[in-house]
This record gives structure tokens, sequence and C-alpha cells, in this order.
């Protein structure tokens, strides 16, 4: 494959996974590690593609690429099929920007997933995003075998994400054949275990530090009826083809995603692009007010394991954010 072959399927990948870092595209790709390295090197100097930094709590800082706007009409002409079409059929729109952006914390996690996938299947997953589907995301492998993926977040109510268990149980949706649950702790987890017992197809619960922290052969996924732990390698060996990624509607009207910046101001920042500008401290606090509102810093300073002084500038900096 030339470079100029291989600049192009990086800029097809990262329309079909925007922000994926350096080592998760040479997974999901297929690339050399310092193959895709310098792929990116080369579409950043020509300005076809960018990147945002982010880290949280879970996920060293990294670099998150995407293809730009003038990436996107450089790869809707070398495949051919117009940029309309490009825009309907890839999350690459500004609109799937920003929900990408305001996700972002969620997404390297997914990605992680992923590029896992990609090791224990020995074989490149086809990825989807969804946007108001039960499912945040689904995988299907070269053989026929599709793996969905659930997530609760956090501060995500408990009562909603039922409801999401429930439209995915919906004889009438197209659902992969497995499913991989992300959750938050060994709590939800367990909740979440009973919940999915009805699934129609085999369910695999982890959460999500297990997930990002794991490679495929480390046994990190319960299952529903018992309490052995499996490996993604284990589940993928006996995984059978068959299911599907569920179809969502296109956006009725693509418009091609702005040039990412974050502003001078902070306090200017928009909301889908917090995640990018908060630092893992910021965020692990504000995940700590979610489950404890109306704390005292004294009680901050013991929960977050962090000094006064500390507490009160993250405090500041939140507050100016207005957060």
């Amino acid at each position: 494959m030339s470079a100029a072959e291989r600049d192009t399927e990086v800029l097809r990948t990262l329309a079909a996974m925007p922000f994926l870092d350096w080592l998760e595209l040479a997974a999901v790709s297929g690339m050399a590690e310092v193959t895709a390295h310098r792929a990116l090197y080369r579409l950043s100097r020509d300005g076809l593609v960018g990147h945002v930094r982010h880290a949280s709590s879970l996920v060293a800082p990294t670099r998150r690429w995407y293809a730009t706007a003038d990436g996107l009409r450089f790869l809707a002409r070398e495949e051919g099929a117009g940029l309309e079409r490009l825009l309907r059929t890839q999350p690459v729109t500004a609109h799937w920007q920003r929900v990408l952006l305001g996700r972002l914390d969620a997404v390297a996690v997914i990605y992680r997933l992923a590029a896992t996938v990609a090791d224990a299947g020995d074989c490149f997953p086809r990825f989807r995003w969804y946007r108001s589907l039960p499912l945040d995301a689904a995988m299907a492998l070269g053989d026929g075998r599709t793996l969905g993926v659930i997530r609760q977040g956090a501060a995500a109510d408990r009562t909603g994400f039922s409801d999401r268990i429930g439209r995915l149980l919906d004889p009438d949706l197209s659902r992969p054949r497995a499913l991989l649950a992300l959750l938050p702790d060994q709590s939800r987890l367990r909740q979440t275990r009973r919940l999915l017992a009805r699934y129609p197809g085999p369910v695999y619960l982890a959460t999500e530090q297990d997930v990002v922290r794991s490679l495929a052969d480390d046994p990190i996924w319960h299952i529903p009826s018992a309490s052995a732990l499996l490996s993604l390698r284990d589940i993928l060996a006996h995984l059978r083809p068959g299911g599907g990624l569920s179809w969502e509607p296109p956006l009725s009207r693509g418009v091609l995603p702005l040039e990412l910046a974050i502003p001078d101001e902070p306090e200017k920042t928009p909301v889908h692009l917090l995640p990018v500008l908060l630092k893992p401290a910021e965020k692990r606090m504000l995940d700590c007010l979610a489950d404890w509102p109306f704390i005292t810093v004294r009680d901050l300073c013991g929960v977050l394991d962090l000094s006064d002084s500390r507490v009160w500038r993250l405090a500041a900096r939140l507050e100016g954010l207005g957060l």
C-alpha cells in the first residue's frame, strides 16, 4: 500500500470513527503504529486532519484526531461518492461533531473497547455510532459476528437507563447478536445484570475502568447467569455469526463541521467542548458533586484525597465556567 493509499485509509477510518487517538487508529485500521503516526503527520501538515487534546480520570492525556472539512472533501473525491453522501452516511457533520465531543469521555472508553475487539478478533471491526437509539454503538466483524455496546454513565438516571434497556428489547428492533454493557461501578453492574437477563442473545458486562485498563486476554467480563469471568478473546471465540447493526435514519441535512478551537476566554467555551477543556481532577470533582450535592470543602478533600487549597482552586475554576 502506497503512502497516498494509507492516507486515504486513515481519512476513511476517521470518518467512521472521529476522535480516535493514534494507537486506537492503528488497532482498528490494521496499520502498524508507526505507519498510522506518520500518516497523521502528513495529513495534519496538509490541513486534512486536526486534533483535540483530551484526558479523563480513566484515560491518560492524548491527542484525538478528526477529519477536517478539507479532509472530508478530499475523501469524498477519492471515494467518488460525493460529499453529500459522505455527510449522510458517516458521523462527520457539524451536528455529529457536537454530539461526539460532548460525550468524549464515553467515546474514549468505547474506542478503547473497539481497539481491544480488533486485537481479540484478529480482524478489524466495522463500527457504527448511534444518536438516538438505545445502543451507543455497534461493531461487525468480517465473518458476520456482531456486537452492540450500551453504556451507563456515572451520573445517568437509573430509570432512564432502564427505559433504554426496555427499548433495546423491542422485538421490532434489529439487534446485534451479542451485547457488551459498560457500567461505572460494580453496584450498577449488579443492577444491570438483572435488567439484561432477557436480552435475546449473549450479554457481557464490565466496568469502564476494567475495559480501559485490560487487554484482550484479561477476564473482566461478567455474564448475567453465572459468576465466572470471561476475557474478550473468550467471548469472540464462542460468538456465532448473526444479528445485525441497527439502522438509524440519517440527518435530514448534513453540514460540514467547523474548525475546532478553544476560546481564549474559557467561560465562553461551548458546552460540547467542556470535555476537552476540563482536566481529569475537575471532572472527578464534578462527578463527586453529582453524587454528593451540597458537600462541604472539608469532605471534598477527603473524598478526592486532595489538599484544601487544591480543592478551592478546582472549585473556583468550575464556578468560573458556570458549572
